[in-house]
């Protein structure tokens, strides 16, 4: 048994009749988690938590379904490559926005900045250091919601931390924002 909130890493390690053994995939649980929860997955910011030092998402390549996880649609008409994207934010806090992939048909299509949205079940994936939800289910429940307030940062503190590398995971507490 764990507290609230603890992250347990973990890893397997199969042994043979002889003895021999290998540890999948390390022997540090690197990008093996798991967080202990009580309350379920309830906020972007629980689909952004992560225990990594590249800012991965836990949930990276799992699919969710069952939750009510709200927010406000904040950009819509937006690409990424060839991928229609929108982003939902729930606030100003860190990790308060993620990123949405739209597909043909999916509830997304009709989805407008402004709208109060629910997100009934995705697919999590971590994608060049961004976190994207995919296969899309859920609802709107209103329109014209207040949109959240804009996050200034300095930019002295953007251009520090972008200066070292193209792929900073100290910005990842602000991608969708």
């Amino acid at each position: 048994a764990r507290a609230n909130g603890s992250v347990v890493k973990y890893f397997v390690r199969p042994t043979d009749i002889n003895g021999s053994f290998t540890s999948s995939p390390d022997a540090f649980g690197t990008f093996n988690a798991y967080v202990v929860s009580d309350n379920g997955i309830n906020s972007i910011q629980d689909l952004q938590f992560s225990p990594y030092p590249n800012n991965q998402t836990i949930w990276h390549n799992d699919s969710i379904s069952g939750v009510d996880i709200r927010g406000v649609v904040t950009a819509t008409a937006m690409t990424q490559g060839t991928t229609n994207i929108l982003t939902i934010q729930n606030g100003t806090a860190l990790n308060s926005a993620i990123i949405v992939n739209r597909r043909p048909n999916d509830p997304t299509g009709s989805w407008r900045v402004g709208d109060s949205v629910s997100l009934t079940g995705f697919r999590v994936i971590e994608s060049f250091g961004m976190t994207t939800l995919n296969n899309i289910a859920g609802t709107r429940i209103s329109t014209g919601a207040t949109l959240p307030n804009f996050v200034t940062m300095p930019i002295d503190t953007i251009a520090a931390i972008s200066a070292s590398a193209a792929r900073r995971p100290e910005l990842a507490p602000y991608e969708g924002m």
